[in-house]
């Protein structure tokens, strides 16, 4: 226990430069190993704390786009890291890369229960607050991959459900209308097309589906429920 807590203090004063070096290895084990020191100093704060999470995330991202890695890096707390690292995030750059890295994660349908507990959902939509397409375009790949059946047939109507009641709904309508790539605005439009449960939620709130155009009693009853 207390070999333990020397290395955790060992590591908590490491500059950048070396979380760095650890992130960038090529190999995969060390650099997920460097996601579980920084996920367990996650709640630490201060600029130095910020720059490393961040740093962290960018490493995640990489290592999340292969399956392979994935629910290691759920292990790891690599989700709860992401998070964070979204609230604290203002540049679209890093933004775009925890959205990128969620994305892929939400493509596991193993790992669908851990992202809803451990906030990964609720990080992947209120990146939206960024508006930037790139980071759009990766919120909606995300929600697009977490509503699509990987395995069964009743998960995609159950994820469905569980978006809606995480807000995906409406900022998939709002990607639909609003953002500025085309190629985006399709994604958002097939992802709600593709889920009866989206289809039946936007008739009882009458948005309609060509334009997606929404009344404000239904806008007020979303944002409610939000």
């Amino acid at each position: 226990m207390e070999k333990e807590h020397q290395s955790q203090t060992f590591m908590n004063k490491l500059d950048c430069k070396r979380y760095c070096h650890c992130f960038e290895s090529e190999d995969a084990n060390v650099r997920i190993h460097a996601v579980k020191v920084v996920a367990n100093l996650a709640a630490e704060e201060g600029t130095r704390m910020k720059t490393i999470r961040r740093i962290a995330a960018g490493a995640i991202a990489n290592l999340a786009m292969n399956e392979s890695n994935q629910e290691l890096i759920m292990a790891q707390g690599g989700i709860c890291l992401l998070a964070m690292t979204a609230a604290d995030a203002e540049d679209p750059q890093t933004l775009r890369m925890v959205a990128g890295a969620i994305a892929n994660l939400c493509g596991n349908d193993k790992l669908q229960t851990r992202l809803r507990s451990e906030g990964g959902i609720k990080a992947l939509l209120g990146m939206v607050r960024c508006r930037h397409p790139d980071v759009l375009s990766q919120v909606a790949r995300g929600i697009a991959n977490f509503a699509k059946c990987e395995s069964r047939a009743s998960s995609q109507e159950v994820n469905a459900k569980d978006m809606i009641s995480g807000g995906a709904l409406w900022e998939l309508v709002r990607i639909s209308r609003d953002c500025s790539r085309e190629d985006i605005r399709a994604l958002a439009r097939r992802t709600l097309a593709s889920s009866s449960t989206f289809q039946a939620e936007m008739r009882r709130l009458r948005i309609e589906q060509k334009g997606f155009r929404m009344p404000p009693a239904a806008l007020r009853e979303l944002c409610h429920e939000m």
